[in-house]
């Protein structure tokens, strides 16, 4: 009898969830970043804190998060992605401006670029001289 129960509550618990589905959107996609302030110089395995300004396009836009990505030995990507997130209801349109900041640990003595964005995006391009 208890296997039954608990199939039985499976199923209502996974019909109660589809419904919710149909009215919920959700997705992760890059919103804009801009460096503020970085550091023209710095050190072999000394921290570096970049400071960034993030802007989503509105309030439906949640948690976002940063990833500074290698693309070559002294090339780096630093994108911002924010999860969309919508249960049908209108998102007013006004920018949600986030300041923010991270940490980069040069592992070797060299110039660093760091290409900020993706197209479609405007892209921006800094650079770090290590020592």
């Amino acid at each position: 009898m208890k296997k039954y129960w608990l199939i039985f509550l499976t199923t209502v618990s996974l019909t109660a969830c589809e419904r919710s589905i149909d009215s919920f959107t959700l997705r992760i996609e890059p919103v804009f970043a801009r460096i503020t302030q970085l550091p023209e110089t710095g050190q072999v395995s000394k921290p570096l804190r970049i400071n960034l300004r993030v802007q989503e396009p509105n309030p439906c836009y949640q948690d976002m998060n940063l990833l500074l990505e290698k693309e070559s030995e002294f090339t780096y990507r630093l994108q911002a992605n924010s999860g969309y997130v919508n249960h049908n209801h209108a998102c007013s349109q006004v920018v949600v401006v986030t300041d923010t900041a991270l940490t980069f640990v040069p592992p070797q003595k060299g110039t660093y670029v760091i290409h900020t964005n993706k197209p479609p995006l405007p892209v921006q391009t800094d650079s770090i001289r290590v020592d």
